[in-house]
């Protein structure tokens, strides 16, 4: 089966060597990490429940 790696340009860079996202064959696997500040890197909420009420 054939594998590639999917990278979006406006993408935060992950945070471990990860690919952003993996394409095998017909499957599509995708990585997420939570919500960083993009000037200071840091993260701004590990708490599922935060970012689903847009704090």
């Amino acid at each position: 089966m054939t594998r590639s790696g999917i990278t979006a340009e406006n993408a935060p860079t992950p945070a471990a060597p990860l690919s952003q996202g993996i394409r095998k064959g017909p499957i599509l696997q995708v990585f997420g990490q939570p919500p960083s500040d993009p000037d200071s890197g840091r993260v701004l909420s590990r708490c599922r429940d935060d970012q689903g009420r847009g704090k």
